[in-house]
């Protein structure tokens, strides 16, 4: 027992200083939202599959922009979708909307190859990249214009997404408290300059970008996901200092949560692809020792039901972490505008703990499964 409970004691630790770390870089910028005098061209790039229930207000937010409507677009590329997703497109009133079916392009399905073709018809200086259930802010691509135009070696800004206020149950609840701990490490990573991972729904680049480390509509992959990780990395690997997290609340952008358990899970299935992309040490020390002290708790779940010595183990360890998660997590939502209570962060802690450590060994595990109406290996 006593080299277990080292064992133990080492592995919270070394979690409360990770969890210390990724919070200590977690400050919030008030930026100056000056625009040039010669506005650039802005490319707003959607790629979109069987969105009909979402993509109106996605498009409707782009019409609330304060940048002026004659200096950007709106490409939306319909990647094959089996819904009336491209009829409510063409329905939209916005002028500077433009609609692109893949399979013009391609054969090959996927939001990747959607990108790759949005770069052969996008004609702006910049490109900005969000999902078709997105709702963005009036000053979203203001913000972003304005910290290229003074940050002039900057190839790519990261930004925060969140989830919509209609937090009602305990899943909606989670699906924010994971995604705001998610968010926080993204950005811990990006501003030390030790790894670099991001979220499609938020991310820009200059459009000279694409040429050097983008890809062709008919480029095979390997991974259905994973396309702004591989964005990210590899401007990062031409020059780390060209990567940039803009924590700005007006920068800020909504997402819908998953309704419910199953679509949840396919998700998050979808999301494990990614972790086979990691390519620095720091980001796998980082996810690795996360996943190892969740994985510890689990068996030490199991192994309490055999020894009831055990149990003060498995205790120490779901309250331990119970704690550090809340106080962490509680610094974060002020900037989001959140109101989740303590009780709720300290509750739902064993089920993130859960799932780190069972979709920890799925990632490692070949997986199919059906997504927005797709089987995807």
């Amino acid at each position: 027992m006593t080299i277990i409970s080292w064992v133990v004691f080492f592995f919270i630790v070394l979690y409360a200083y990770l969890i210390f770390q990724i919070q200590t870089a977690w400050s919030t910028q008030n930026t100056d939202s000056t625009l040039p005098e010669e506005l650039p061209f802005v490319s707003i790039i959607i790629a979109a599959r069987n969105e009909e229930d979402n993509i109106s207000k996605c498009l409707d937010s782009l019409d609330q922009s304060d940048y002026p409507s004659e200096r950007f677009e709106v490409i939306v590329i319909d990647d094959m979708s089996t819904d009336q997703t491209t009829q409510v497109v063409q329905s939209h009133s916005g002028k500077n909307i433009k609609l692109f079916n893949l399979k013009d392009a391609t054969k090959q399905g996927s939001k990747k190859q959607a990108l790759a073709y949005a770069a052969e018809v996008a004609n702006g200086e910049i490109w900005m990249y969000t999902d078709a259930d997105c709702i963005v802010s009036p000053k979203w691509i203001s913000k972003c214009v304005s910290t290229f135009s003074q940050k002039e070696h900057i190839k790519v800004i990261l930004g925060p997404v969140s989830h919509d206020g209609n937090l009602s149950n305990y899943i909606s609840i989670w699906q924010q408290l994971d995604l705001m701990g998610m968010m926080a490490v993204t950005n811990a990573g990006v501003t030390r300059h030790q790894y670099y991972i991001g979220n499609g729904a938020n991310l820009s680049i200059r459009a000279n970008l694409w040429d050097a480390v983008g890809y062709a509509v008919d480029t095979p992959h390997r991974f259905a996901s994973g396309d702004d990780v591989t964005l990210v990395q590899k401007a990062a690997d031409r020059d780390k200092e060209s990567v940039y997290y803009l924590l700005d609340q007006k920068y800020i952008v909504n997402t819908e949560v998953q309704p419910d358990f199953t679509s949840l899970l396919r998700q998050r299935l979808r999301w494990t692809s990614k972790n086979s992309l990691q390519s620095s040490t720091s980001q796998r020390v980082v996810m690795s020792s996360i996943f190892l002290l969740c994985f510890l708790t689990l068996i030490m779940g199991f192994l309490s039901l055999i020894n009831w010595h055990y149990c003060f183990l498995f205790l120490f360890l779901m309250g331990s972490k119970a704690l550090i998660d809340t106080i962490y997590l509680s610094k974060i939502q002020a900037f989001f505008k959140t109101k989740i209570s303590w009780f709720w962060m300290i509750i739902l802690s064993p089920l993130h703990t859960l799932y780190v450590a069972v979709f920890g060994l799925l990632a490692i595990i070949p997986q199919r499964y059906s997504w927005k109406g797709r089987f995807v290996n």
